[in-house]
């Protein structure tokens, strides 16, 4: 917590486990965070694995990065992206300047073109809030677009932002501190067994290439 943010730009990742996943069997995502300018790694798990073959990684929780987005005033000219209509609230309360509402759809030229048509001024931060690996292709998109300035904070949050929201809730202190924060998440949203199944894949596969 607290990291200076004010000077970040261009395309973002919040990585965990499932990110691995989605980095060694598919090629786009894997393109889009060989991109990035900013790695936030997420997940006690990653950071366990990463120990384990000799990385030295510190956590930085995607819900604690909009935490601090919000409290170093970036939010304030940030268009988010994607995600529940709960986020409407985000944008009422002048958390962010505009939320867009998209579709449930894997086209992605949809979802791009649905978002460009709803834009109509320059932000500092667009965040996106569609899950793994959506989020962060739809990013690329947008970064390739001329809808953007090339100062702009591409940063794909997923989850964090129905915990902001209130949509979802985040497991409490003693399971954040375990690293098991995913546990009683998979619990009451069970929908979570498949995102597990993917960290675990990508749990072996980061351990492989020790």
């Amino acid at each position: 917590r607290g990291m200076d943010l004010s000077q970040l730009k261009g395309l973002s990742v919040v990585f965990n486990t499932e990110s691995v996943y989605h980095f060694y069997l598919n090629k786009d995502y894997r393109e889009y965070v060989l991109r990035c300018k900013n790695v936030f790694i997420d997940g006690a798990m990653l950071v366990f694995g990463a120990r384990l073959i000799g990385w030295k990684l510190n956590r930085y929780h995607g819900p604690d990065l909009l935490t601090d987005l919000e409290e170093q005033g970036i939010c304030k000219n940030s268009v988010l992206i994607g995600g529940s209509s709960s986020n409407h609230v985000l944008e009422k309360n002048s958390v962010v300047k505009k939320w867009i509402k998209l579709p449930y759809t894997k086209n992605m030229n949809l979802l791009f073109d649905d978002t460009v048509s709803q834009i109509n001024c320059d932000y500092e931060v667009c965040m996106v809030s569609l899950g793994l690996p959506k989020q962060e292709l739809l990013s690329s998109l947008l970064a390739n677009s001329k809808k953007f300035d090339k100062k702009t904070l591409f940063l794909p949050l997923g989850a964090a932002i129905d915990f902001r929201t209130g949509l979802r809730q985040r497991s409490s202190l003693f399971w954040q501190r375990l690293g098991l924060e995913w546990l009683p998440r998979m619990i009451r949203e069970p929908r979570m067994v498949k995102r597990i199944y993917f960290s675990l894949v990508g749990f072996i596969l980061l351990l492989g290439k020790r």
